[in-house]
């Protein structure tokens, strides 16, 4: 490298193959590198192999099997115009990589499993393979693979390979999760996408595969929104073939058994009108924890209609509307149990060797069924009877009578609406939530260790840092960390530099995020910490730079104090702090 004499930070060097270039230095600090990093040493044509994907294999699960289920004809459905395979996804395992595909009349044929590496250049070797179950094609592992396609002769060029799926792993990444059927249609979901995933994360799922056909905009952005922390794969359908949208059921349930296979212990298919209810203030999970039997693989439970007589809005309003709407709110007309009529499933993914909509076609191993007990739990179906793409289904409200008015267990009816609130909160792209007028469904309980209300901070007379003294008016919204409740005071955490000593404001609401209208100026000291006194009833709390300020999500507090039980605000007597908690 050569250094310019008349600038000390101009240099020339050689890039490469002895092409020298002008280069500029930074001023301080510089590091001059002597080599390459050698994880960095690569080119345009270097392709990585990881430890896992260094395996080749023939083999195939069951094969036996496979060939006795294929004789017998079992989960074929000859559907549809499809002249291709048309892969859709690919899971590797240890010794197999299972593809699913779009294609619904391909069931027993010969086809070949083409591989390509991590520039899509085909991989030599060809794997012979037959589709089954239906939509599914079973093939053997190549070193390097990173996607792959099916074809139906060695020689035809092959579709657009798709990604391969690393599903080896010592065991289930996830305990329950959850599969919703295709979303298509003119109704708007967004209600009942998060009436969905907040259902069923309270009954202990932590994971959904959503498959979407057609949404609107905005139903869209709710998803894409639980994309990005994590809760959701969102599976768009689609090929190149015509078919009405509500003909992707059986290969989406197909799509969905082989996603959760080593992915998840347990998985429930369902609709987004359908919610597992259990009784006895069990979750879902409870059940499934007194489950040691390995023979059970499949969980069949009645279904209850519900009837859904008005369809849902087409987006968040305000806080009267939004909660009118929610499902669980508003429609409470319920036949009586059914006896196996369209009953839905919890199964174990890899016990399963054809799924159907309502229970396996066949098994690897285990019970074919498992019949639970309505006392044990039922499946809440929320019957569109406004028509939808299969009217005639409706025909059968007028079977399944009598009819009665019941509700969801009330607890649950709390927690639920208050995480649909959470969700829609921090998800609307607004702050509609934390409307301190919105209209009071819920009333908040008040715990003893919630009942106080004081007015002394830690610092409370420390000088305002004199250069912070003009800074009242301007915005400042910092991300809060943290707000831990102490007996006589809450601690907010914040991200801040250097901001230590400035005015901040603290704003507090109760648990259905309305704002409770006892605003308190405080001060950041130390860095990165607001002292702020306690009000009643308060479950969320945030830090503004003023009054007038917007505030942003509120954070949940935890409680930190030891001694709430026993603690007696000292200007206030017990039939004052009675008003306080009526008013």
């Amino acid at each position: 490298m050569d250094v310019s004499e008349k600038d000390p930070t101009e240099v020339y060097l050689d890039i490469g193959g002895g092409t020298i270039q002008m280069g500029r230095l930074q001023r301080e600090n510089f590091t001059f590198v002597e080599e390459e990093d050698p994880s960095f040493v690569m080119t345009s044509a270097t392709c990585r192999i990881e430890p896992w994907n260094k395996v080749h294999s023939d083999r195939v699960p069951s094969p036996e099997l496979h060939n006795y289920w294929i004789k017998n004809n079992t989960s074929r459905k000859d559907y549809l115009y499809h002249t291709t395979p048309s892969p859709l996804a690919a899971f590797v395992h240890p010794e197999h990589i299972a593809v699913t595909l779009t294609a619904e009349n391909q069931f027993g044929k010969k086809v070949y499993c083409r591989y390509f590496d991590c520039k899509r250049k085909e991989i030599p070797h060809v794997f012979e393979s037959v589709v089954f179950p239906e939509s599914t094609v079973y093939c053997g592992r190549r070193v390097g693979a990173k996607y792959i396609s099916i074809t139906e002769t060695k020689y035809d060029t092959p579709e657009t390979p798709v990604p391969i799926v690393n599903r080896i792993s010592n065991g289930p990444q996830h305990y329950f999760t959850v599969c919703m059927s295709t979303l298509y249609g003119d109704e708007p979901k967004f209600i009942q996408i998060v009436d969905f995933i907040e259902y069923h994360k309270l009954q202990g799922a932590t994971f959904f595969h959503i498959y979407i056909r057609n949404v609107s905009a905005y139903d869209r952005m709710l998803l894409d929104d639980y994309v990005r922390t994590g809760e959701i794969e969102v599976i768009v359908l689609n090929d190149h073939y015509w078919r009405a949208d509500y003909m992707w059921h059986m290969m989406q349930i197909n799509d969905c058994h082989m996603r959760n296979v080593n992915f998840a212990k347990w998985t429930s298919l369902l609709d987004i009108d359908e919610r597992i209810e259990m009784k006895k203030d069990w979750k879902i999970v409870d059940f499934l924890d007194t489950i040691t039997n390995p023979n059970v693989v499949n969980l069949q439970f009645k279904v209850q209609w519900v009837l859904k007589d008005s369809l849902s809005p087409a987006r968040y309003e305000n806080d009267n509307q939004f909660f009118e709407n929610l499902v669980f709110r508003k429609f409470h007309n319920t036949s009586k149990v059914q006896n196996w009529l369209q009953p839905k499933t919890i199964i174990r993914p890899e016990s399963i060797a054809a799924m159907t909509i309502h229970s396996p076609a066949a098994l690897y191993k285990g019970l074919n069924k498992i019949y639970v007990s309505d006392i044990i739990g039922v499946t809440r179906h929320y019957r569109n009877v406004e028509g939808g793409a299969l009217p005639n289904n409706n025909k059968r409200v007028y079977e399944v009578g009598p009819y009665s008015l019941t509700d969801v267990e009330p607890n649950l009816k709390f927690k639920l609406t208050d995480a649909i609130s959470d969700e829609l909160t921090e998800n609307s792209g607004s702050d509609d939530f934390l409307d301190p007028d919105a209209d009071k469904f819920l009333e908040c309980p008040i715990d003893s260790w919630n009942a106080i209300e004081t007015e002394k901070v830690p610092f409370g007379s420390f000088d305002v840092i004199q250069r912070w003294n003009k800074q009242r008016v301007n915005k400042f919204r910092p991300t809060v960390l943290n707000a831990l409740l102490f007996d006589k005071y809450l601690m907010v955490l914040i991200d801040t530099k250097q901001m230590s000593g400035r005015h901040v404001v603290c704003r507090y609401f109760d648990c259905l995020r309305r704002e409770i209208p006892s605003q308190f100026e405080s001060k950041i000291y130390p860095e990165s910490v607001v002292y702020c006194p306690r009000r009643i009833g308060v479950h969320y709390m945030t830090i503004t730079g003023n009054i007038l300020e917007k505030p942003t999500k509120p954070i949940a507090i935890e409680n930190a104090s030891l001694t709430t039980d026993n603690y007696t605000n000292i200007n206030k007597n017990e039939e004052q702090l009675e008003t306080q908690i009526n008013k």
